[in-house]
């Protein structure tokens, strides 16, 4: 090499031809830098960069390891690697996330994930997890360059973890709305007691015994519902064969923590350890810095705060995409903190400029946001496509608590601004009290409005041709739909079938084999719900709710029996005929996560409510 260094034809130093593939592998790391950030992290190709990446830097740190250490041949201190380390960390997020533990049971943590690894502890204290903690007990930490989203071939099995039961949700919810009604009570009985009444309920913080009980009490069930509720899983592995588990109550949430992990990721790739001392300064750090305090007790909020009733939400277009795409949205509202996905568009092909205009009637109880995810629909038909997963492009969120929103009948329109996109929304609230009149049909040949007597004389078969014709289109292509009955169908769709069945148009039933299933199932609960009065009609009300809360089963059973049989000839028919459809539906269960108890949520306040005089 010297000799050839020498000749004078040589443009090159011998050093230089010794750092040629050093250079390269430098550039290398650019370029798959680079790579990473274009690449969603769903693609299979994604954690094979990241892994290249990272031997790459691995590699390039021993060339300078050897390098300096010729020059400097002293070692840095572990404890001086350790306190450089701790300079530089920094807390990007933490919240509360409901983990999955080896026996399969669910376990309330406490997440910190800073800019080198991510830390899971369990908050120490006797006083519950709604109130000031003091101090963290480390379950277990990750350093994000061991961090994966995909199992390796030595991954651990992670059990399975049963949903929770809607009937155990459902159950938990009702004593906590029981809990918040004492609560009313108890604080309407006080203020009777203390002269200033209106100082003594609104602004006194001087509270009862009676009240600290209770609520004491409905801390614990909220507790319980944030440890019951969330049933979408949210894996992570550890690189050495560790694999975790988190559930999380929607998708929007899950999102959110992926991306932030994923950025961190960005810049590590050197793994390391922690000491015992760097772990116990660490955790008191996480007091210090943590930015949730608490779960966050959504059931204490005063009622007014909240949204209960019907939302109606349009969703009309989106600006700002940087490439054509085929993007669809979806909207999650929360009730009480806990969010489930109400609606979905359509897709738009093949455009930067999508326009849905679709409106959806989204049901609300204690809501205080709308979730907004626009997606881009997977297209498996395209040349050299390798993953058919729809890929996240952006997330928004609404506050539901504006005074704007509360005036009855009145749209507000808002633009959803997410990173680049934005997507302009409008919306209008019905308070639930306004959504019990039941205005009667001015037309005499119609079909929503109209007694369901009127409408069941015109049929042979004593059912109104609505109710058969939509529960056969159901059970025609609707039994494996998710949430059918729950999520929303297009408001436009569900405004054209009842205007051709009011009209008595001859090609309804082609029309409803062609709107989406959600629309049909949505017409058929509007049509029970603009009925004048109630199919267990209003005089039997408090009928059957005296019944619902008898205590012996056979008198129960005997006594519903009873009442059922009592009802007007067309009534019976409707309803019998119904209970056949949500038995059919409900068998379907896990295909299309609806119940009995999830189909009685969605039809009971409809076809049992009381009189509006009396209500």
């Amino acid at each position: 090499l010297e000799k050839i260094n020498n000749l004078p034809q040589c443009y090159m130093c011998i050093f230089d031809v010794l750092y040629k593939p050093v250079e390269r592998v430098m550039r290398t790391t650019l370029v798959l830098q680079d790579l990473l950030k274009h690449t969603p992290h769903r693609h299979p190709d994604y954690h094979t960069l990241r892994q290249v990446l990272k031997q790459a830097q691995q590699f390039l740190e021993r060339i300078n390891s050897i390098s300096s250490s010729s020059y400097k041949p002293r070692r840095v201190p572990s404890s001086a690697a350790a306190a450089a380390r701790s300079a530089d960390r920094e807390l990007i997020k933490d919240g509360f996330l409901v983990e999955v533990s080896n026996d399969g049971s669910r376990k309330l943590r406490h997440c910190f994930l800073y800019n080198d690894l991510l830390l899971c502890a369990k908050q120490k204290s006797a006083a519950g997890v709604f109130h000031s903690k003091d101090s963290y007990e480390c379950k277990w930490y990750i350093p994000l360059a061991d961090l994966s989203f995909q199992p390796k071939e030595d991954s651990e099995a992670i059990p399975d973890v049963a949903a929770t039961g809607e009937d155990e949700l459902r159950d938990l919810s009702n004593r906590a709305q029981q809990v918040k009604r004492d609560i009313a009570r108890e604080r309407k009985a006080r203020s009777k007691d203390t002269k200033d009444n209106a100082r003594a309920s609104e602004s006194s913080p001087v509270k009862s015994r009676r009240e600290e009980r209770l609520r004491k009490k409905l801390a614990e069930l909220e507790a319980r519902i944030v440890l019951a509720a969330p049933n979408l899983s949210f894996r992570i592995y550890h690189m050495q064969g560790k694999s975790y588990m988190f559930l999380m109550s929607s998708d929007y949430e899950r999102i959110e923590w992926t991306e932030a992990i994923m950025k961190q990721q960005e810049t590590c790739f050197k793994s390391f350890s922690l000491a015992s001392l760097e772990v116990n300064a660490l955790l008191a750090a996480c007091v210090r810095l943590r930015k949730m305090n608490n779960v966050g007790s959504m059931m204490i909020k005063e009622d007014e705060d909240l949204l209960s009733g019907y939302l109606n939400a349009t969703i009309h277009s989106g600006q700002g995409f940087l490439h054509a795409c085929n993007p669809y949205c979806t909207l999650e509202v929360d009730s009480y903190g806990q969010f489930q996905t109400k609606a979905k568009t359509r897709p738009c092909k093949d455009t930067k400029s999508p326009s849905w205009d679709e409106e959806f009637e989204l049901e609300v109880d204690g809501a205080q946001t709308l979730r907004i995810l626009c997606y881009d629909r997977a297209r498996d038909a395209v040349a050299g496509a390798s993953y058919d997963d729809d890929v996240l492009i952006a997330k928004g969120k609404v506050g539901l608590v504006q005074e704007s929103l509360r005036t009855h009948g009145e749209w507000k329109e808002v633009s959803v601004l997410m990173n680049e996109l934005s997507i302009r929304v409008s919306m209008k609230f019905t308070p639930r009290e306004h959504s019990l009149q039941r205005l009667p049909s001015k037309k005499s040949n119609g079909v929503f409005g109209v007694k369901i007597g009127v409408t069941a004389k015109r049929e042979s078969t004593g059912i109104p041709s609505i109710v058969r014709k939509c529960v056969a289109e159901v059970e025609r292509r609707g039994m494996e739909e998710i949430g059918i009955y729950r999520v929303s169908g297009v408001a436009s769709e569900i405004q054209a079938l009842k205007a051709s069945f009011d009209t008595n148009r001859k090609d309804v039933t082609m029309l409803l084999g062609e709107v989406d299933i959600n629309a049909v199932a949505g017409v058929l609960k509007l049509y029970f719900r603009e009925l004048p009065e109630p199919l267990f009609t209003d005089s039997r009300y408090r009928d059957f709710v005296g019944a619902s809360s008898l205590t012996d089963p056979d008198v129960k059973q005997h006594t519903m029996k009873q009442l059922i049989n009592d009802l007007p000839a067309p009534n019976y028919r409707t309803l019998h005929f119904m209970r056949e459809h949500l038995i059919k539906v409900s068998q379907f269960e896990s295909e299309n996560k609806m119940n009995l108890h999830n189909l009685a949520t969605v039809f009971g306040p409809t076809l049992l409510r009381p009189a509006e005089d009396k209500s």
